[in-house]
């Protein structure tokens, strides 16, 4: 897996639609008709809103590739994101971050892709599925592993 792909925050950018859209080809169109294509935080195309994104400015200004490893976290900001009700799965940058601190980046990194894997036929889905778009399965609760 790409390092673009986890973001400064924890979020595992791989679960994101846009992200999925445009690996599969068929890019998700923003409200001009243009193709919405992202890496990932880390990647060389990201979205507007991840390329302007506070928390990413913070952690790149202060040498740091995820919030983990600054020891103000978890900050305002960092709080404040992982408690927006309108994306309850910013609540997983809270034990993406703890996991990053006992188990280092690629095994975080291993066991957050898992999460969001689909344990019938093992395509990844993203944040906002409860039913499998390839097999139709249960997604069900998220684990660690």
């Amino acid at each position: 897996m790409s390092d673009a792909v986890l973001g400064y925050c924890g979020l595992y950018c791989g679960a994101c639609g846009i992200y999925q859209a445009a690996r599969s080809g068929t890019p998700k169109l923003d409200d001009s008709g243009n193709a919405l294509i992202c890496d990932g935080c880390n990647g060389e195309r990201c979205t507007s809103w991840c390329t302007d994104c506070a928390i990413k400015s913070c952690a790149r200004k202060k040498g740091f590739r995820v919030c983990g490893e600054c020891p103000e976290n978890p900050c305002t900001a960092l709080r404040d994101f992982m408690h927006d009700p309108k994306y309850p799965y910013h609540l997983d940058v809270q034990d993406n971050m703890k996991m990053f601190a006992s188990d280092g980046l690629s095994i975080m990194a291993q066991r957050v892709m898992g999460r969001y894997t689909c344990p019938a036929c093992g395509i990844l889905y993203d944040w906002f599925s409860n039913t499998c778009a390839s097999c139709g399965g249960p997604l069900g609760k998220r684990t660690e592993d």
